[in-house]
C-alpha cells in the first residue's frame, strides 16, 4: 500500500514534470496561485491530494514516451527520490 506522503510526492513530481516541459501551462499556474503547488519541494502541501484525478489526467495528456520526456522524468525521480 502506498503511503499518503508517497502519493503527495508522486503528484508533486507529475506537476513538476508538466511545469518543466510546458513552462506556461495554465493548470500549473492555477495550482501555484491556489497555493496547492510550489516548485520548491520543501513546500509540499497535503492540499495536492485533493487534485489527484486532475493532476493524473493532465500528466497523462502532457507526457509522451519520447527520449526528452523520459530524461526529464528520470531526472525528477532521481533528484526527489
Amino acid at each position: 500500500m502506498i503511503s499518503r506522503r508517497q502519493k503527495m510526492v508522486n503528484l508533486w513530481k507529475q506537476v513538476r514534470f508538466i511545469e518543466i516541459v510546458d513552462p506556461g501551462n495554465q493548470f500549473v499556474k492555477n495550482l501555484m496561485f491556489d497555493g496547492v503547488y510550489s516548485s520548491d519541494f520543501a513546500l509540499l502541501s497535503e492540499d495536492i491530494l485533493d487534485w489527484f484525478s486532475a493532476i493524473n489526467e493532465r500528466y497523462a495528456s502532457v507526457y509522451s514516451d519520447t527520449e526528452h520526456h523520459r530524461a526529464v522524468k528520470a531526472t525528477i525521480d532521481q533528484m526527489y527520490a
